[in-house]
Order: structure tokens, then sequence, then C-alpha cells
């Protein structure tokens, strides 16, 4: 992900964080995440990423796909993460407890 610039688009503020964590350790530059569909829209008309994830949920209220038309429209790809999934993962038990180590996470 070297020399890419990265978009993020989340409301969460767990999942940003950790998606532009990620990212940045594999190299990326990350732009200032945007957490709304206004946010994201003022940023394309100045910004060009080189690639975008995109939450297409922002706020609750079903998808709404104007981000998506946008960033295709400007030829950037873009991922839309599973939800379910990571929520599933999440859900999952971890050795996170009184006694846990950096190492252990």
């Amino acid at each position: 992900m070297t020399g890419r610039s990265v978009l993020v688009v989340e409301d969460d503020y767990y999942l940003v964080g950790d998606t532009a964590a990620a990212l940045r350790d594999a190299g990326a530059t990350v732009l200032d995440p945007c957490p709304n569909e206004d946010a994201t829209l003022n940023l394309l008309e100045t910004e060009t990423p080189s690639h975008a994830v995109l939450d297409l949920n922002l706020g609750g209220g079903g998808p709404r796909f104007e981000i998506a038309h946008a960033l295709k429209g400007g030829g950037v790809p873009f991922h839309l993460p599973d939800r379910k999934r990571f929520e599933r993962r999440s859900a999952r038990p971890s050795r996170c407890g009184p006694t846990a180590k950096a190492g252990d996470l």
C-alpha cells in the first residue's frame, strides 16, 4: 500500500481508528477520515484518493449510494467492508483480561 492515499468513510469511531491504523501500518497515507456524506463529498472536491474504504450505512437509516457514485465517477476503486462479519468476529471471547499482555491481544 506504500504510496497510495486511502479515504476512510466510516461513522464508527473505533472502526475508523482500527481501519486507519491498519492502512498506515501497511504503508498507505490515510486522508482525514470522513464520518458522514457531506464531509466526504466536500473532501472529494479537493482530494482524489487512490482507494477508499466505504461504509454505505452512515448514521443508520439504510444504505446510501451517493458517495459510491462519486468515487466510481472519479475512477476511485473502493472496498465495502462486511460489518456483519466484523460484528461476529468481535463477539468472540478474547484473551483480554486483567492479566493480558500486549502480545496476547
